[in-house]
């Protein structure tokens, strides 16, 4: 039997559109602590990745990925997401709300 999402894809998106240096001020608003965003050049990335033998495919697939976000395409609003929970998604702010603490433990210390 086909459930009416078999065959298809969706772009999950909203209920924002925030860049990187707006979830950063977020976090740190949150949790009490001061992140900031920091843009690593994708030549600098692809290194580092592929130094810690990552296969190359998988490298080039991830910072196209973050290109395509980064350029600004995946900044649209749709209401595809609210459409397929039957529900309006959680917002960034609820979101660390909830689990600010996570930001702040042992597993958030390099």
């Amino acid at each position: 039997m086909l459930t009416r999402h078999e065959g298809k894809t969706y772009e999950l998106n909203g209920p924002e559109a925030l860049t990187c240096e707006e979830v950063a001020e977020r976090i740190s608003r949150h949790a009490g602590i001061q992140v900031r965003y920091v843009d690593i050049p994708a030549e600098t990335q692809r290194k580092a990745m592929l130094d810690q033998g990552m296969p190359e495919w998988q490298v080039t697939a991830l910072l196209g990925l973050q290109e395509y976000y980064t350029g600004g395409k995946g900044g649209s609003i749709d209401g595809v997401l609210e459409g397929l929970l039957g529900r309006p998604p959680t917002r960034m702010d609820q979101f660390l709300t909830e689990f600010a603490a996570a930001f702040t433990g042992p597993a958030a210390k390099p």
